[in-house]
């Protein structure tokens, strides 16, 4: 789905050059509590066991393809059995998506790689001028969040009718315009996994001449929502 799929590669590659091939040893386990941080999600920790103990580590990270850098000499210490906890990180400290590739530099071994992706933004819908007789667009995502796919994203509908004296909302139960409420109805993406996918509506409501209508289509990329209304004269 991201353009840094190679990262993981990358990384077994770049621990043989920094350690030296007959030092390149895999030890423990390092992870972090979630893969992906929506602005919703919990806080993030990062969790080690199996290392080396009463050790100091180096973080290195290769983050939203920068390459691997060393990001903190001596950045998480184990206790007497080999584990360490580093957090909590929120996502309201968050200021834009990351994708990030972690690992820690024990000296003598190194951490499993470890994945993790910051998605603070929201997902950025358009709509078609094909309206009224279809509701279709397109949705693109941050190169280095979560993107689409099919495990976390999503999208729905909403027909409102504003013309004064009316007031209502399309009820795709009774197909008619008699729900007080927002009513949501179907709607489907195309081209995931993804950072930019297709959407449409697979049922519209009845128009009456003379009519204002306000059109609303809901993308959702894991708990970040992108909202787009048009509004026409029927």
């Amino acid at each position: 789905m991201r353009a840094n799929r190679l990262a993981p590669m990358l990384a077994s590659i770049f621990l043989l050059c920094h350690l030296g091939i007959g030092q390149a040893t895999i030890c423990g386990s390092a992870s972090f509590n979630h893969f992906i941080n929506w602005r919703a999600t919990s806080d993030l920790y990062y969790n080690v066991s199996g290392a080396p103990a009463n050790t100091y580590g180096d973080l290195w990270c290769n983050r939203n393809g920068g390459g691997y850098v060393l990001n903190a000499g001596s950045w998480i210490l184990t206790d007497g059995s080999g584990q360490a906890t580093k957090g909590p990180w929120s996502s309201s400290g968050q200021s834009a998506d990351e994708t990030a590739y972690c690992y820690i530099d024990w000296q003598s071994c190194t951490s499993p790689e470890s994945e993790h992706i910051w998605d603070v933004t929201d997902p950025t819908p358009t709509i078609d001028n094909t309206y009224p007789s279809s509701f279709s667009g397109t949705a693109s995502a941050d190169t280095w969040g979560a993107g689409f796919d099919s495990s976390w994203a999503s999208c729905q509908t909403e027909f409102y009718d504003g013309t004064p004296g009316v007031g209502r909302w399309w009820s795709f139960g009774s197909s008619s315009w008699t729900a007080t409420s927002p009513d949501y109805g179907p709607c489907f993406l195309s081209g995931m996994p993804s950072h930019s996918v297709t959407w449409s509506a697979s049922q519209l409501p009845s128009l009456v001449t003379g009519h204002h209508y306000y059109w609303k289509v809901l993308v959702w990329e894991g708990t970040n929502q992108g909202i787009l209304t048009v509004d026409f004269w029927q």
